[in-house]
């Protein structure tokens, strides 16, 4: 049986055979964090690597059609697997940092806290050599630290963080993190403290993945289609598929794995300690969608 998991305000509910919503409070129902790690790796995230990808709105809705063509062979119940997040660019670009992560979504902290790799996809929508949208090589570096602040401790952070050939650490530091992150949005991060705290590793498992330049930008028409069609689909695969757990691959993939099947397909997880310069040089050694 395939479980997935929605933080709510409600009480633990069971709806219908394959959706479990979970209350933060009284998760503890769960016998202990690791129990709860157990049972989201047996949900419908191991059906794509043991691991969670997520979708980030609105171009990387793009990458739909794309991923559908190129990994539903060799994944094929990665396309009810799939998350969904809103990483804002114009956050990042205007520096509304507590808005950054006021927003992020409880799929990708739960699982970020346990300890389980989280893949973020988007394309960029102006620069064609660096390819990387802002809300990967912005959002997902200072969501990252940021977790790490709150969850680890200042004495584990990285003393170096580079955008745009920028260190950019003693400016989070000093000036964002003490004092730009209200007090709301620290007890939400802070919550899913408890179970990172229990996990073998301290490592926060967030990659941001990027490839090509989106074409339809700004025509929400082609990816309201373009979801809906998605959506439909994958209510088609889970009603034709009582057993899908038998017929999705279960292989724990690493990170290093992953990547070697993404670069198959033009897809890269972005490396912050890549200058501009060899960013542009990479892409034009790689095929990019």
């Amino acid at each position: 049986m395939m479980y997935s998991f929605v933080l709510t305000r409600g009480v633990i509910l069971k709806s219908g055979r394959d959706r479990v919503i979970l209350n933060p409070k009284a998760i503890k129902t769960v016998r202990n964090t690791r129990d709860c790690r157990c049972c989201l790796l047996n949900s419908s995230s191991s059906c794509f690597s043991t691991s969670v990808h997520v979708i980030n709105a609105t171009n990387g809705i793009e990458l739909l059609p794309i991923l559908d063509s190129k990994l539903s062979s060799t994944f094929s119940c990665y396309s009810y697997s799939l998350q969904f997040s809103r990483i804002q660019s114009t956050l990042c670009e205007q520096g509304h940092f507590d808005k950054l992560l006021c927003e992020l979504d409880h799929s990708v902290l739960l699982p970020l806290s346990l300890g389980i790799p989280v893949y973020v996809y988007d394309i960029a929508s102006r620069n064609k050599q660096r390819a990387v949208p802002r809300s990967i090589w912005y959002g997902i570096e200072f969501i990252k630290y940021a977790l790490t602040y709150y969850w680890n401790g200042e004495n584990q952070l990285p003393s170096e963080v580079y955008l745009r050939g920028i260190n950019v650490v003693s400016y989070w530091n000093e000036h964002v993190l003490p004092y730009q992150i209200s007090k709301s949005t620290k007890k939400k991060l802070r919550y899913y403290k408890v179970y990172h705290e229990t996990m073998d590793s301290s490592e926060i498992s967030l990659y941001g993945v990027y490839g090509g330049i989106a074409q339809n930008d700004g025509d929400y028409g082609w990816y309201a289609n373009e979801l809906k069609h998605w959506m439909l689909k994958k209510q088609q695969l889970m009603n034709e598929r009582k057993n899908e757990m038998d017929l999705c691959e279960n292989k724990v993939w690493s990170c290093h794995e992953w990547m070697q099947v993404l670069d198959q397909i033009g897809l890269f997880v972005y490396d912050s300690s890549m200058s501009c310069q060899e960013l542009i040089e990479k892409n034009q050694n790689q095929e990019l969608l």
